[in-house]
């Protein structure tokens, strides 16, 4: 009689219990306290775009060029102008953990919101894309939103209103002793309070076995916090860097011009990737349509970009990346076999607007993955029996 799945799972469970003296010979992902640790868990980045059209941004003092900073009071005067304005989620953090999510991971979000009728919102749109939010209500700021403003010739502005988002609120102890991986970003460390809260988060955190990942993403905010960062990477709080490659030149303060040269993007990643050896950490970066650069302990792997038709829009590729890695890590694929998975979410998203992947794109790559995990437990079950 064929052996059900269920039933060959709890017998690999038990095998591998029965052979702990053979721990440290074993893949990482089949160590017990790693092996029933799926979850990802997000720190921070509960924004929230609103999107609709009106006849002219000069009239709220907004370009089409840039970004503007706005505050409360102009955020609510565009969202009563707006015509038949819609709700977006938004956020490299949120971007990350929908990747995964949709994928069929566990995720939970950690953010803090205003006390203000978009924090609703953001609840049930981060709920509708299967993230479990723990929210922290805020009454000394705002929601974080973008207003998306659409005009007639089909040119948008952009208002953004920082608010509460990156304020920190840490995880309770249950939470993260089912993560497999805590993910921050580089403006967690804004701010005093910030800073001493993320330091405690990722001791705590590291304490419980869990890999802690700061996706340095965010550009120029994220390098107002470099000092901070490398600190925490110096300390050994931090596991992994991952971003795109001008994130990661950031970190490293790897210059493209330079003493009135200039690099190529070959020069600066390989600059990249012998900085990485040098500090002997875990560094993963996007480099676009040259593919993904993996260095661990000093080992160097390169991936090629899947194929793409035509980039449309390269935000958010970086973000389903991460989720489809992440995930990958986290089911006990190899680097190179999770990166597939997320470069076949990225390859997807660069070649639309918008942040988020298409539920065809999402479909094949859990067809993927699910056919790599099969293979890779049948592996195992030859090994183990």
């Amino acid at each position: 009689m064929p052996i059900s799945a269920s039933t060959q799972s709890s017998i690999l469970h038990r095998k591998i219990e029965e052979t702990q003296k053979h721990e440290n010979q074993k893949p990482d992902f089949l160590k017990p306290h790693i092996f029933f640790r799926n979850h990802i868990t997000g720190v921070g980045d509960a924004f929230l775009n609103m999107v609709g059209h009106v006849d002219s941004p000069t009239e709220f003092g907004l370009s089409t060029k840039f970004d503007t900073e706005i505050d409360y009071d102009r955020a609510r005067h565009i969202h009563r102008k707006m015509k038949k304005p819609y709700f977006l989620p938004r956020g490299s953090i949120p971007n990350i953990l929908y990747a995964a999510s949709q994928l069929g991971t566990p995720t939970s979000l950690y953010a803090t919101v205003g006390s203000d009728p978009w924090a609703e919102e953001v609840m049930k749109q981060f709920e509708k894309d299967g993230i479990k939010g723990h929210y922290d209500i805020s009454h000394e700021g705002h929601t974080g939103l973008g207003q998306i403003i659409l005009l007639p010739d089909g040119k948008s502005a952009i208002g953004s209103l920082k608010g509460v988002a990156n304020k920190i609120i840490i995880p309770d102890r249950e939470t993260l002793e089912k993560s497999r991986f805590l993910v921050i970003k580089g403006n967690s460390f804004d701010g005093k309070d910030n800073i001493k809260k993320i330091n405690t988060l990722l001791d705590h955190a590291h304490n419980l076995g869990v890999t802690n990942i700061l996706n340095m993403q965010n550009g120029l905010n994220t390098s107002i916090f470099m000092d901070e960062i490398r600190d925490a990477v110096t300390k050994n709080k931090i596991d992994m860097l991952i971003g795109t490659q001008d994130d990661i030149a950031k970190f490293f303060d790897i210059k493209y011009y330079d003493n009135e040269k200039y690099r190529s993007n070959e020069e600066v990643s390989e600059l990249i990737i012998h900085a990485a050896q040098q500090m002997g950490g875990y560094v993963v970066y996007n480099r676009g349509r040259e593919g993904i650069v993996i260095v661990k302990a000093g080992k160097v792997t390169k991936i090629p970009a899947h194929k793409v038709k035509k980039a449309v829009d390269v935000a958010g590729t970086t973000d389903g990346f991460i989720g489809g890695f992440l995930t990958g890590l986290s089911k006990g694929l190899s680097e190179e076999e999770a990166a597939s998975i997320g470069l076949s979410i990225s390859k997807d998203v660069v070649q639309k607007t918008g942040f988020r992947p298409t539920e065809a794109a999402l479909k094949d790559a859990r067809k993927n993955l699910d056919g790599l995990v099969k293979l890779k437990l049948e592996h195992i079950q030859q090994k183990v029996f």
